[in-house]
């Protein structure tokens, strides 16, 4: 057997050398290399335990003690109680009471208590100490009680024990004088009632100051009841007559009692006992009552409890699992989230060990042993540590606790907390991974890449900010960035940093940035906050981008525009100059030459009234000429004021009638439409805003066009119609297609133009047409066009050679 490994003991421990000495090879457990981790793990505890330990294993109870119950056996017990042997094997009767209580554990897997038990086989000669025995059981990785831990804990006498000797005197003796002496003196609240009605014979000053509460004068003589008239109620005067007939004892903890007290009704909490007084012929002569008030300690632990299960509450919402472990008994208490943690029903209870052989073997080693080490040294505890739940699933968790020490420094308890962590860690690991993917793609592109903390501070430059600045990372760690951006600039950076960070709002500011030739060149620095889903701020993710070719070019440009808005301030200048000759000529045409003009028509008339007669033949041609010339220089004089005027004259915008217009243009040609037997249709035309006389003159123009351009032996038939659109019909890349528009079609049936005349329809003076056949002079499709811009409208025109014509006008509705 001194080959077995036996690391995980003490090599100088009592119980390793009894393990090492020993052969394992007919033992029900088999050999101590084949022995499962939870039974290396129980030997370990009890071999560290300070108290006297003995662990029963397997259906066999195989006995394991350690070294501090070997101190508290009689030498002769050591021979019996056999270690490592099964524990029918033990000789010694004393321990046949304790076996059912084992195979009971090991059936229920409950814990069992004994609190001051005398043990004759302890210690020769001082067999008389009292002491608590806690039996715990322990669970294999199914859960099923596999062993049992025995702890023996010495306690030593109280008060109460001194008082009850002292009554055992006073029975032997029957010294009344003997036994008041007793009860005044003893710290514990005394009170003793004598015969069925609890007449008041006897309180201590314990019992006045504490209980009763009452100077003693006019008390004793009386009954209880007279005293306290309102315990009448409560269960007490039944409870007190059931001990003085039946003579056994009665006691409870934590009693709730009322008292009445200058009219209020308060609740007390006490701990009674109600022993009664026998005679010698064995009748209860009375009955000692002791009462503690424990309303203060009572209060104080429902406080805690309460306190308790609202942290508890809290717990199992943030479903953070919580544990108390006795360090002495290794018992443990947790909640019902720690047993779903492992993976197993929240109904199973798991012991320490069990909790252990869950975590990573690694992390066992490296990681939760040191924390205990180091938590015995600060008395706090904190880890996190992979796990395997019960299905073999690997998590991470997060442990917090802390180590309570008793008077001497020695360790009591640990309490603590376990939180699964898994999801936060994934999370964790794929934040680490998206940041290095970040930064792998940062350190490969040529724009200057930076990154803050939620307060500003910068925490990593890319390649490029390197390259480019020639800074080391320790400069650029302690605000190299900022020391680079020109004097000039980086009080405006500041300022608008600052206002970043306290709004979580976008940065953007173009700045002058120190290269590592020492030159400043322009850059645009953008930053944006990355924010998590409740809004705050976790990081801030900048970009400086060099713009010095682009702000050279803009300058370049800027230059240009001025240039040329200086340019065009003048062309403007001219223009009002010409616009000025313009209004001179139509007042000299309106004037100056209509002057003379009417003066050559006036002679004209008379020459033909006076002298044709008297004309040549070739006089009377010469003659024909200068008339017709006179008229058309009439007629273009005319035609030039009426576009002058569309230029000119103020553009004022009033609800206009279509309808109306149309018929007061119909009027004015009424004897040429009575001679060609034209037919003229309008539908629809209501109202638009417009400038009425221009509209007047636009229908004017097209009317008479299509009256003088007709085909021989056919009747001018002209349709005018009005219908509302959309801009997107006539454009469909328009930048606002639902504006409205009034659609003004105008055809007719007259003798058309080419396809390739219908945008050089509109130029001035353009005709299509002969002079011979059909006058005019070329301005009025000019002034339709003009009038049409006036109103910031479109028109178009479409025409088929010998078929007709078709005006389509497009007004917007204001």
């Amino acid at each position: 057997m001194s080959n077995a490994n036996l690391d995980f003991l003490s090599p100088h421990s009592e119980i390793a050398k009894l393990i090492r000495d020993k052969d394992w090879s007919n033992n029900p457990i088999g050999k101590a290399d084949l022995w499962p981790p939870v039974l290396k793990s129980a030997l370990i505890i009890i071999s560290n335990s300070k108290l006297p330990t003995v662990l029963f294993w397997g259906n066999e109870l195989v006995v394991f003690y350690n070294d501090t119950f070997l101190e508290i056996l009689d030498s002769n017990e050591k021979e019996k109680f056999s270690f490592g042997e099964p524990f029918k094997n033990n000789s010694d009767k004393e321990w046949e009471f304790i076996e059912p209580i084992l195979k009971n554990i090991l059936l229920q897997g409950n814990t069992v208590f004994y609190e001051n038990q005398i043990f004759e086989v302890f210690l020769a000669g001082k067999n008389n100490i009292p002491y608590t025995v806690s039996c715990n059981p322990i669970s294999d990785e199914l859960g099923k009680t596999a062993g049992i831990t025995v702890s023996f804990i010495t306690t030593s006498g109280n008060e109460k024990n001194k008082l009850a000797k002292n009554i055992e005197r006073y029975s032997a003796t029957q010294s009344v004088r003997e036994f008041r002496k007793i009860v005044a003196e003893s710290s514990i609240p005394i009170a003793i009632l004598r015969g069925p009605n609890h007449i008041i014979e006897n309180v201590n000053s314990a019992m006045f100051q504490t209980v009763f509460q009452k100077e003693s004068k006019g008390i004793f003589g009386k009954t209880l009841i007279e005293v306290f008239p309102n315990m009448r109620d409560q269960k007490y005067p039944d409870l007190l007559d059931e001990v003085f007939k039946s003579g056994l004892i009665k006691k409870e903890k934590e009693a709730e009692i009322y008292v009445l007290y200058e009219g209020e009704r308060y609740k007390f909490y006490f701990d009674f006992e109600f022993t009664p007084l026998l005679q010698a012929d064995g009748n209860t002569s009375g009955i000692m009552v002791i009462i503690y008030d424990v309303t203060e300690k009572v209060e104080a632990r429902k406080k805690a409890e309460d306190a308790e299960e609202r942290a508890t509450l809290a717990a199992e919402i943030a479903e953070i699992a919580t544990w108390d472990l006795n360090l002495q008994t290794h018992q443990l208490i947790h909640s019902a989230s720690l047993a779903t943690t492992f993976g197993y029903l929240p109904s199973v209870k798991m012991s320490y060990i069990q909790m252990l052989e869950h975590i990573d073997p690694a992390d066992l080693t490296d990681i939760v042993n040191k924390a205990f080490e180091e938590a015995m040294n600060t008395g706090y505890y904190k880890y996190v540590v992979r796990i395997n739940k019960a299905d073999g699933e690997a998590r991470w968790i997060k442990s917090h606790g802390k180590i309570f020490m008793d008077d001497t420094g020695e360790p009591l308890k640990m309490i603590g907390t376990i939180l699964d962590i898994t999801n936060e860690r994934e999370r964790e690991d794929l934040l680490l991974g998206r940041e290095q993917k970040f930064r792998m793609l940062a350190d490969s592109v040529p724009q200057l890449i930076w990154t803050a903390d939620s307060q500003g501070n910068f925490n990593y430059f890319n390649l490029s900010v390197y390259k480019y600045t020639g800074l080391a990372e320790s400069e650029m760690s302690q605000g190299g960035l900022l020391s680079l951006i020109h004097k000039e600039d980086r009080d405006q950076f500041m300022k608008l940093w600052s206002a970043a960070i306290g709004a979580g709002t976008d940065l953007s500011i173009e700045h002058r940035l120190l290269n590592v030739k020492g030159q400043y060149r322009w850059h645009l620095s953008h930053a944006s906050a990355q924010k998590d889903i409740l809004g705050n701020i976790q990081i801030w993710v900048g970009t400086s981008h060099d713009i010095q070719n682009q702000k050279t070019f803009t300058n370049e440009l800027e230059k240009q525009v001025h240039e040329r808005t200086t340019e065009l301030m003048t062309k403007n200048g001219d223009l009002v100059k010409m616009n000025i000759e313009l209004r001179s000529f139509a007042y000299v045409s309106s004037h100056d030459l209509q002057e003379p003009l009417r003066k050559i028509q006036m002679f004209i008339s008379r020459l033909e009234d006076t002298e044709e007669d008297a004309f040549t033949e070739n006089a009377k041609e010469y003659f024909t000429r200068i008339k017709v010339a006179a008229s058309r220089m009439q007629t273009l004089i005319v035609d030039l004021l009426d576009y002058s005027r569309t230029n000119t004259l103020d553009k004022i915008f009033v609800n206009t009638n279509l309808e109306d217009l149309v018929k007061e243009v119909i009027n004015d040609y009424k004897e040429i439409i009575e001679e060609k037997n034209a037919v003229i249709e309008f539908f629809d035309l209501s109202e638009v805003r417009g400038i009425p006389f221009q509209l007047r003159q636009l229908f004017s123009n097209l009317i008479g066009n299509s009256l003088k351009f007709t085909r021989k032996g056919i009747s001018p038939h002209i349709i005018i119609k009005r219908v509302n659109i959309k801009e997107k019909e006539i454009n469909a890349q328009s930048e606002n297609p639902e504006r409205n528009y009034c659609h003004i079609c105008f055809s007719d049936n007259g003798i058309g133009f080419e396809t390739e005349y219908e945008t050089r329809i509109f130029e001035i003076f353009r005709r299509l047409h002969d002079n011979v056949e059909f006058k005019g002079t070329g301005i009025g499709l000019a002034i339709v066009k003009k009038i049409v811009e006036n109103h910031e409208g479109i028109i178009t025109a479409k025409g088929t050679k010998g078929k007709g014509a078709q005006f389509n006008i497009y007004i917007p509705i204001l």
